[in-house]
């Protein structure tokens, strides 16, 4: 099945610009601003860092992504979907916490399969979570998106019998995302003993609430 059924209208735009530049991959190209916003942070990465990244001129990542925010925001857009999605996806294993306790030890293995260590989402919404601005929305909607999915996983395993009926899962959603952030903070500062601690103690409430 050919490729272009899935791509966007900006995928499509993307690759119109990129065709007339350099020949290259948008999907690989997105993944290389990633790794670089991964690696640097917001702040410290700069066009330079881009460029060395992506393999593009300035001016075609210009043209291509638009200005530096909207490199980011195309990033973090692809770890989302690569990276936080795939980690959020060992939850909906039929045995909740056997997930739960998959999930949290790829976490502090950290990194994902082709990054730096620690979380993009963790290292950005201590830098610009709390700013105004599209980077700063595109990191509060991500968080959001990640507490609705483990809240939804939490109310189905209430209504299949899996977790007793009036367990709060409201609050054990807060826990269990925030456990998600602190076990990548501690992994990707090396802290991998207190990592697995915080990633036990997550598992362990959360097996206190099952019927």
């Amino acid at each position: 099945m050919s490729k272009d059924l899935y791509l966007t209208r900006k995928d499509r735009e993307v690759e119109r610009i990129l065709a007339g530049t350099k020949a290259f991959d948008v999907a690989e190209a997105e993944r290389a601003l990633m790794r670089a916003f991964w690696q640097g942070g917001y702040a410290g990465t700069g066009i330079g860092e881009l460029e060395a990244s992506t393999g593009l001129k300035r001016g075609s990542l210009y043209n291509a992504f638009g200005d530096k925010a909207a490199m980011f925001r195309v990033a973090f857009a692809r770890y989302g979907t690569e990276v936080e999605e795939a980690m959020l996806a060992l939850l909906d294993r039929d045995d909740l916490v056997a997930g739960a306790e998959a999930m949290l030890a790829a976490l502090v293995a950290g990194g994902g399969p082709d990054g730096p260590p620690g979380c993009l989402i963790s290292r950005m919404a201590g830098e610009l979570g709390g700013m105004a601005g599209p980077a700063g929305d595109s990191v509060r909607a991500r968080l959001e998106q990640s507490m609705a999915h483990v809240e939804q996983r939490l109310s189905a395993a209430v209504a299949d019998g899996t977790l007793r009926q009036g367990a709060d899962v409201a609050v054990l959603a807060r826990m269990l995302v925030g456990s998600m952030r602190a076990v990548t903070l501690l992994s990707g500062a090396g802290a991998k003993h207190a990592a697995e601690d915080v990633a036990a103690m997550a598992a362990e409430r959360l097996r206190s609430e099952l019927a």
